[in-house]
């Protein structure tokens, strides 16, 4: 545990966590972003809709903030009393179910869903044994087997590199 982090409880699974996803983008990906981009932007001002500009121009601010910083590094552990993933902690109790996509090289992600309107919550495995994760958290909430694919919005976000 690092030093000043609260103990929550004894870890029964950890591993390390890479924030986002680290995507190898060429020169070409950036081109075809701001062409993209710019027709967008073109587009919202001959519409006249100033708010969808306003939103490319945000989300391009967004894209270049995020490629020019290095992503953190977490700790993600499943403990006796629920889920800790850097500062954060979930107890088992306001989760409902989860499942694993696994389709190693390109997918490697646990899903943790809350229930209610709460979003589901994506953790990279990345180094971690999917079948210790699975074995621990089926022992403390229900795995959801209806899910066999990585969601397409995941999906699409990884496709694109955004």
């Amino acid at each position: 545990m690092a030093e000043g982090q609260k103990e929550y409880s004894k870890e029964l699974v950890a591993w390390q966590v890479t924030e986002g996803h680290i995507h190898g983008r060429s020169t070409l990906w950036y081109a075809v972003a701001i062409m993209a981009g710019l027709a967008f932007l073109i587009y919202a001002v001959v519409t006249r809709n100033f708010l969808f500009g306003f939103i490319v121009i945000m989300f391009g601010v967004i894209m270049a903030t995020h490629s020019v910083h290095p992503p953190a590094n977490f700790r993600c552990a499943l403990t006796e009393l629920g889920l800790h993933i850097g500062k954060r902690f979930h107890p088992w109790k306001d989760m409902e179910k989860f499942w694993i996509i696994y389709q190693p090289p390109e997918v490697k992600t646990l899903y943790v869903d809350f229930g209610g309107l709460r979003p589901r919550l994506p953790i990279p495995l990345e180094d971690a044994d999917p079948n210790e994760v699975r074995a621990t958290l089926g022992s403390v909430l229900t795995e959801d087997t209806s899910h066999t694919e990585e969601p397409f919005s995941d999906w699409l976000i990884r496709v694109l590199k955004i």
